[in-house]
C-alpha cells in the first residue's frame, strides 16, 4: 500500500497556527519577550486536549472533532489578547463586539482549514456551538468586572467568574433548546417534552460551564502574573488595580489631616 504525500497538504493547518505567530512578530506592541508568554496557556490547553483525545474511548472522528473545537477556541482567545491593546482603546461595548468578532473569525478559519469546504455541512452546527461558547466566555467576564465594582482583585474576580460561567452556559443552552423545540414542533406535547429535558440540559450546561472555566483558567493566571496582559485585561474590562487604592486612600487621609490642622490653627488664631 502506497500513500502519496505532498508538502502542501499541511499548508491550511500552518496558516491557522500562523494566526498566533503573526501578531507576535509583526505587531509592534507585541515585540517583547513578555508577549510570548501567551504561548504557555495556549500550549497547555493544546497538550491537555491531545491527552484527553488519546485517552478517550469515543470514536476517533468524534474525539478529533472535540479536540479541534477546544483548540480552536483557545487559539481564538489567545489572538484576542494579542490584539488586546487595540480593544483597550475602545469603548467597552465596542471592545466586547471586537473580541467576539475576532473569536468568530478565528473559529471560521480553523474549521475551513481542518474540515475544508467539501465538508461544509458541519460548519453551521459547529459555528452555533462556537458562538454560544464565545458568548458564555465573554459575558461572564463583563458581569464579573461589574460585580467587583470595577476593582481588580484576582481571587474575588475568579469567584464571580466561576459563578457567572456556571450559570450563563446552562441558561443559554436552555434558551436555544427551548427555541428549537418550539420552532420544530407544536402542541402541548412538544412543550411538555421541552420542559422534561430542561434539567438534563441545565446539568450538561453546568458541566460544560466548569470545563469552559478551566480552559480559561490558564489565561487568567497569565493575566494576573504578566504585567503586559494584566494591563490589557484591566483596560478592556474597565478594572482598576486594587493595589492603587491604598495609596489613594492614604493621600486622601493626609489631605484631610492637613485640612483639619489648618482649621485648628485658624481656630486658635482667632
Amino acid at each position: 500500500m502506497v500513500f502519496r504525500w505532498r508538502w502542501f497538504y499541511h499548508l491550511p493547518g500552518l496558516a491557522f497556527w500562523a494566526l498566533v505567530v503573526v501578531p507576535l512578530v509583526l505587531v509592534k506592541e507585541n515585540r517583547r519577550l513578555s508577549a510570548w508568554a501567551i504561548l504557555v496557556p495556549l500550549g497547555l490547553v493544546v497538550v491537555l486536549c491531545q491527552m484527553l483525545t488519546n485517552l478517550s474511548s469515543a470514536p476517533s472522528a468524534a474525539a478529533e472533532g472535540s479536540r479541534v473545537f477546544l483548540v480552536t477556541f483557545a487559539t481564538g482567545w489567545a489572538v484576542v489578547w494579542l490584539l488586546g491593546f487595540w480593544f483597550a482603546s475602545r469603548h467597552r461595548r465596542l471592545a466586547l463586539g471586537a473580541t467576539f468578532f475576532v473569536m468568530v473569525a478565528v473559529g471560521l478559519l480553523s474549521y475551513l482549514c481542518n474540515f475544508g469546504v467539501a465538508r461544509g455541512e458541519v460548519l453551521p452546527t459547529l459555528s452555533i456551538y462556537y458562538v454560544i461558547l464565545a458568548l458564555a466566555l465573554m459575558l461572564p467576564l463583563w458581569l464579573s468586572s461589574w460585580c467587583c465594582r470595577r476593582v481588580y482583585r484576582p481571587v474575588r474576580f475568579m469567584f464571580w467568574l466561576l459563578l457567572w460561567t456556571s450559570l450563563m452556559l446552562p441558561g443559554m443552552l436552555g434558551l436555544c433548546f427551548g427555541a428549537v423545540a418550539l420552532l420544530t414542533s407544536s402542541g402541548p406535547q412538544a412543550l411538555a417534552h421541552a420542559l422534561a429535558v430542561m434539567p438534563m440540559v441545565a446539568l450538561l450546561g453546568g458541566i460544560y460551564g466548569v470545563v469552559l472555566y478551566l480552559i480559561n483558567l490558564p489565561f487568567m493566571l497569565l493575566m494576573f502574573r504578566n504585567s503586559l496582559y494584566r494591563e490589557r485585561f484591566c483596560k478592556v474590562f474597565g478594572l482598576q488595580a486594587a493595589t492603587n487604592l491604598p495609596a489613594a486612600v492614604g493621600t486622601t487621609a493626609r489631605d484631610d489631616t492637613l485640612h483639619l490642622g489648618e482649621i485648628d490653627i485658624h481656630g486658635r488664631g482667632s
